[in-house]
This record gives C-alpha cells, sequence and structure tokens, in this order.
C-alpha cells in the first residue's frame, strides 16, 4: 500500500507505573509483587503525575507528533465499580495538554499493571476479566478519552504470559502475579490457556467500549516481538497455528517450563547447611527456607583479646561457602585462607596456621557445643542468611514438591519439635510455623505432584522408588551420621524423610548422601550441562510461548480456543514493539536476545536494525490494509557496544527504507521520553531508556536533561519532514 501524501508521525512514550510516583492509596500489582519479590520499588519515580507539562513541552521540542503514555486502571478505578473523579480529571488534564501543544495522545490502558483486587475476583484468567476491563474502558473513553484517535488496549500481551510461566532457565517469574508457583504445571499452563483468550475477549470489549464513544478512534495493541530469522519466525507461526488442544499446549509449553532432556545428575536434593544466594540461583534452582542463620568468627579461647588486631591476620573459611564472601567484605586487610571443610579449618585455627574461623552461626554453635573450652566467640556478622534445599535447575515440578513438604515440615510444628529435639540452645533462628504460632495437623502419607510429562524429574524419582538427599555428615544436629551404627539423624534429615513422605508416602525412602561443601551445588549440575545453550535455543525456537500469537489470533489464524473468531480482526492498526534480534549469523546470541526480553540484561542484548525491517514486512503481510504503528522502539544508553545514538539511526533509516519501498508506516514511537524504572531493576546506564536523562536516585529536583539520543531524533525527525516535503508525501 503506498504512503504517498500520508505524513510519518513521530512520537515518545512512558508508563504510568514507571513514571508516576507510588502513592500508598492504590497500589496496583506490580508495587505488592516487586515489594514481596525483592525488586527495586519505583518510589518517586520520573513524578510525572505533577510533572507531565515538562515532558509534553520536551516532546514538542523533538518535533513529535504523538505522545503515549498510560492510565493507572488502579488509580481510576481503587475498588470495584468505584470511579475516582480526581484521577480521571487528573488524566484529562493530561490528554489537553497535549493536545495544547500540538500532539495527539496515544492512550495505553493497561501498561503491565492492573489493580490489585482484580487478583481478589481471580486475576486475568478469570472469566470475569473482559467485563471488568471493559468496564474500566468505557469510563476512559467517556470521561478521559472522548477525543483522543489513538487507543493502545494491553501493553505487549505476549509478554503478559510470562508471569504465569517461568522458563526452566530463569530462578523467578519476570512478570506479576507470579504466583503460580505453587500451582502443578498442569494447572499452570490451563490458566495461562485462559489468559491467553481472555487478553482476546478483553481487548476486543474494550474497542467496542471506546468506538461507542468515538467511531473514529483507532484501537489497537503493540505486542512484543524478538527479530528472529525469517525461517525462525516461520517456524514459531507453524508451531502456534497447530496447538488445537488444552493437550497440545501442555506438550509445547512443558518444554520451556521445565528441562527434560539430557539430565543425568548425583542428587534429587541437596541440604547439608546449603545457603540461598544470588549467585547459586543462577546455577540451581532454591526451595522455600526453613533455617535462619548469620556468620560467626571464632579464635582459640587463649587467644586473648582480639586478633584481628594483627597485621596481617588470616581468617580460614570454607570454599565454596557464603563466609568466604562474608570475610572478603568483613575483613578487606585480612588473608583469608580456604579450607576443604570446618575439620580442615579447625585444625588450622588449633595449629596457629590461621588466627580466627568464620563460619555460619549454627555451625558455629555446634563447634562451640562440641568442643566449648576451646574456642571463644571474637565476631559477629550481622547477615540473616537462610537454609533452603537445593534442585536441579529448571525442575519446576519436583520444586513445588519439596516446597510442599517444608511447608508442612514448618507449619505442622514438625520443624520447631525437630530443632528442640537436636539442638539445646534456646532461640535457634527457625522459621515460625503458622501466622499466630498455631500448628496445624501434619499432613501424611500422600504423594503429590503432576508426573505426567515423560521426562519429568519427578516422575523418573518415582520410578526409582527412593529419593536421593545429599547432606552434610559432621554438623550435628543439623545433619550427621553415627560413625558406629551408621545412622543418620539431625534436623535436615527429619526434613529429607518428610520430603520423601510427600513423594511416596513412606519417609524411610530415602538414601542419604555425604557431601562436602564445595561439592554441594555440582551433584546438582547435569553431567549434560555443556549442552544447556543448546537446549536453550531450541527451547525459544520451539515454545509457543515466544511466538507472535497475538498478531496470529487476530489474523485469522489461531484455534477458537484460544483466539475466538468474534475477536479476529478487532483491530484499527497493526502494532508492534520492536528492540532486539538476532540474525542467522549470530544465533548464538539467542540467549542474551531472550534475557533482554525475560530479565533485564539490556546492555548485553543483541542489536539488530535489520530486523525491524523484517518485522515491518511480516506485519504487513500479515495486515496488508492496516496501517503500521511502531510503539515502542529504542536503547539503554549502550547495548552491544553501539551507544543509543547510533542505534536511533540504524532503526529509523530502517523504518524509511520500509516506507520508501512502499509499506503503509503510520507512526513510529520512541521508548522513552525519559529515564523509568524499568521493570523493577536498580536503576543505572543499563537500564536507562530515556531520551531525557533524569538522576532517578540522586537528583531530588528531578531535572530532565537532554542526551545526545535526543538530539539525533529531533534531526532524523526534522530530516524525514524536508524529504517528505521535497517528494509530497
Amino acid at each position: 500500500m503506498s504512503t504517498t501524501g500520508v505524513r510519518l508521525l513521530f512520537g515518545v512514550a512512558n508508563s504510568d507505573h514507571q513514571s508516576e510516583a507510588f502513592d500508598p492509596r492504590y497500589p496496583d500489582i506490580r508495587d505488592t509483587w516487586e515489594a514481596s519479590a525483592g525488586k527495586v520499588t519505583r518510589g518517586r519515580a520520573t513524578d510525572f503525575w505533577n510533572r507531565f507539562a515538562q515532558d509534553v513541552r520536551n516532546a514538542r521540542s523533538l518535533g513529535c507528533d504523538i505522545f503515549r503514555f498510560s492510565i493507572s486502571w488502579a488509580r481510576v478505578e481503587p475498588s470495584p465499580g468505584r470511579f475516582n473523579a480526581e484521577a480521571i480529571a487528573h488524566y484529562r488534564k493530561v490528554v489537553e495538554s497535549i493536545q495544547e501543544a500540538g500532539m495527539q495522545p496515544l492512550v495505553t490502558l493497561h501498561h503491565f499493571a492492573w489493580p490489585a483486587w482484580i487478583e481478589g475476583l481471580g486475576g486475568m484468567a478469570s472469566p470475569r476479566f473482559p467485563k471488568l476491563f471493559a468496564r474500566y474502558a468505557s469510563v476512559a473513553a467517556r470521561r478521559i478519552g472522548r477525543d483522543v484517535r489513538f487507543w493502545d488496549t494491553i501493553n505487549e500481551p505476549t509478554v503478559l504470559i510470562f508471569g504465569y510461566l517461568k522458563p526452566w532457565w530463569q530462578k523467578e517469574y519476570f512478570f506479576p502475579p507470579g504466583s503460580t508457583r505453587d500451582l502443578p504445571m498442569t494447572r499452570q499452563i490451563d490458566q495461562l490457556g485462559k489468559l491467553i483468550r481472555n487478553l482476546f475477549l478483553a481487548h476486543t470489549a474494550a474497542r467496542k467500549a471506546i468506538r461507542l464513544v468515538n467511531p473514529g478512534a483507532l484501537v489497537g495493541t503493540n505486542p512484543a516481538m524478538l527479530g528472529l530469522p525469517g525461517w525462525a519466525t516461520s517456524l514459531l507461526d507453524w508451531i502456534m497455528t497447530r496447538v488445537k488442544s488444552g493437550k497440545k499446549l501442555h506438550g509445547n509449553l512443558g518444554r520451556i517450563s521445565e528441562r527434560g532432556f539430557l539430565v543425568r545428575k548425583r542428587a534429587d536434593l541437596v541440604l547439608g547447611a546449603l545457603t540461598r544466594t544470588p549467585g547459586r540461583q543462577d546455577r540451581i534452582d532454591f526451595s522455600d527456607s526453613y533455617l535462619k542463620t548469620g556468620h560467626t568468627l571464632l579464635a582459640r579461647a587463649e587467644d586473648a583479646g582480639a586478633p584481628l588486631q594483627r597485621p596481617g591476620a588470616r581468617i580460614a573459611v570454607v570454599k565454596s561457602s557464603t563466609a568466604e564472601a562474608i570475610a572478603l567484605g568483613s575483613y578487606p586487610a585480612a588473608r583469608i585462607v580456604r579450607r576443604r571443610g570446618a575439620d580442615s579449618a579447625l585444625v588450622a585455627l588449633d595449629r596457629g596456621h590461621v588466627d580466627a574461623f568464620m563460619t555460619d552461626s549454627i555451625l558455629a554453635d555446634v563447634i562451640r557445643k562440641r568442643l566449648s573450652s576451646q574456642y571463644q566467640v571474637v565476631g559477629q556478622q550481622p547477615t540473616e542468611d537462610v537454609y533452603a534445599a537445593g534442585v536441579r535447575k529448571g525442575s519446576s515440578e519436583w520444586l513445588k514438591v519439596v516446597n510442599g513438604a517444608i511447608r508442612d515440615f514448618r507449619e505442622s510444628g514438625a520443624l520447631g519439635k525437630s530443632v528442640r529435639l537436636h539442638f539445646s540452645t534456646a532461640g535457634l533462628g527457625y522459621l515460625p510455623e503458622r501466622a499466630g504460632g498455631v500448628a496445624r495437623k501434619r499432613k501424611t502419607g500422600w504423594p503429590n505432584g503432576d508426573d505426567s510429562r515423560p521426562h519429568s524429574e519427578l516422575r523418573a524419582i518415582r520410578r526409582r522408588g527412593h529419593l536421593v538427599a545429599a547432606v552434610r555428615d559432621d554438623v550435628p544436629g543439623l545433619c550427621s551420621r553415627n560413625p558406629g551404627s551408621g545412622e543418620w539423624s539431625g534436623v535436615e534429615v527429619d526434613l529429607a524423610r518428610c520430603v520423601a513422605e510427600h513423594v511416596f508416602g513412606d519417609p524411610s525412602r530415602v538414601r542419604f548422601r555425604a557431601v562436602r561443601t564445595p561439592r554441594r551445588i555440582p551433584l546438582l549440575r547435569s553431567i549434560f550441562r555443556v549442552f544447556d545453550p543448546l537446549i536453550k535455543a531450541v527451547t525459544i525456537l520451539t515454545s509457543v510461548a515466544n511466538s507472535n500469537w497475538w498478531h496470529l489470533g487476530m489474523a485469522g489464524r489461531l484455534d477458537p480456543f484460544l483466539c475466538p473468531k468474534s475477536c479476529v480482526g478487532q483491530a484499527d492498526f497493526a502494532g508492534f514493539d520492536y528492540y532486539w534480534g538476532v540474525s542467522s549469523l549470530r544465533l548464538r546470541r539467542l540467549g542474551n536476545l531472550f534475557d533482554a526480553l525475560m530479565r533485564g540484561q539490556y546492555s548485553r542484548a543483541p542489536v539488530w536494525p535489520g530486523g525491524l525491517g523484517k518485522k515491518i514486512a511480516y506485519v504487513s503481510r500479515l495486515f496488508p490494509e492496516l496501517p503500521i504503528m511502531i510503539l515502542e522502539n529504542g536503547s539503554v544508553v549502550t547495548a552491544d557496544g553501539i551507544p543509543r545514538e547510533t542505534y536511533l539511526r540504524r532503526h529509523l533509516t530502517e523504518v524509511f527504507k520500509s516506507r520508501r519501498s512502499g509499506l503503509n508506516i503510520a507512526a513510529y514511537v520512541c521508548w522513552s521520553i525519559t529515564s523509568n524504572r524499568e521493570l523493577g531493576a536498580a536503576f543505572d546506564s543499563e537500564s536507562d531508556f530515556g531520551l531525557f536523562h533524569v538522576n532517578l536516585d540522586a537528583d531530588p529536583k528531578l531535572r530532565r536533561k537532554p542526551t545526545p539520543s535526543a538530539a539525533v531524533y529531533r534531526e532524523m525527525i526534522a530530516e524525514e519532514r524536508r524529504r517528505s516535503a521535497r517528494e509530497g508525501g
């Protein structure tokens, strides 16, 4: 379709959660999720609520035609059916400010955030969600945007599914609600199927509500699109269009949720005083925690004073323990001596080869009980670490069973009983029983978990007939073995038996394997882990979770069980977002591509400007009669070694080239007008997409400072305007 005589619209964007200051009266789902997940919360963000006029002026100074912003559903409808007149009036002022500046507002209704009360009604997978969303859209259209032409109902619907699905190589969900971690895999995928269908229904209902108010409104969405070679895109489309039942969906999504092949490890479960750390979470998956501990520094009792005051003081630690990192950070002037185990470290201390031994507080307590006259405490570190069970990365169903057993062990009071039995010290830091201190009845004799997948780890354990648990054999009270009888005892031994009871209904069906501290994590690493990058790449290229399912549904190519026929064609423009991509020659960077999308690792994201041109052509083939709107494209300060200014030049060049070839590109919107809080990430140059820089953490005035990329964007808009005027388009 020719674009002659049609003006290309340029714009900028932001979002409510990433730009508006947190208001405790109106928390959205991301506020509660970020706080519970220990992520960076938005705080003041850029204070767009009070400073929107300045951002609008800055956008106009670049030569923009469109200002895209989002409405906070949580502010507009703070409780079901109760609409906030103050918030509605505010967003109406934002619309008017944009219009008075000579630009068109593009309003997003749902930008990765929704009211927390929606989850209380079943969440986005509930049958009630489409009607609730349509009611909100109707109020927004009538009272905020009655004269708004451009609407985006649901931002990046294809990414929202990762609040319900966690790839096997990730340690956490990327999106809220993220609360499906306790559901069996079959139910998770059932929920995800309902979510996809609901998103189509909700968009369709919202579009109808908006166009009842303004028949000329253009309503669409902007699925996030990965830049993939043409053959990979065709493969994913082919796989997705053949998902015609829940069974097919389960078969495909199970592949991304659980690493089910080329697995061979030497333990099912590792306990052994294993503390959960971010570094370890990249290598194995951790269960819920069950014990709390800190770090203690021990010295010989006969040493007077503080032995660490001596020049060149030496501290022994167990190699690969968390104490190693704590000692390095707490005593930078000391010499750290690494030993294979606690016994070796104590021998070094006894012989005067080291001045002190740092270990976790539980082990230190055991040592002092056993040899109380030999050692004294000379230091306590205020860390609060937790013990958790380790399982192989990607063992989602198995991890659910382990977590169920730990909760049962803890909430039934069995953990407290075991601690009191094996430790004489009162006040040991074990995690509490039920809220209020009331222990519930222990569940017994009930295997659980879904082992229907043929290659699931849980199924393999049940077929073997016993559980293999790795524990240390030298921590009396926690886990130890009687040298005479060979009998195992301790809190972690009792916990392992509880897990066996959950798997087999029989606590005796567990075999213990003694393990040294440095060998705990290697026991869980598959001997085939060298193939993990290849397995990850194959998973990405064959999972429907990474397909362009939204556009396929709108084009009528999905089965009606996912996209009802009433939703087909319910779009007035073909929108999409594009950031990163890999060509066939750079497929080895596929993992980096997915990590940029799912883990926010933007500085290492693979940059492929040609991928944008290919996506424009692809969307044009799917929707030959619709205008194309690129609603997000942009970069952090430097990605893949490429500065943002260069990134913008190269990607805009692809847009201009596509227009000159006759493709109907109506708009290009750059993300983002200012620095933002990028999805709970710490703020730095690796998460800053802003054309105008705002020092979110250090500048109390939140001043907007133009970056070199703002100048480049202004220049390229002006150049395109001049070229268009010369050519009459």
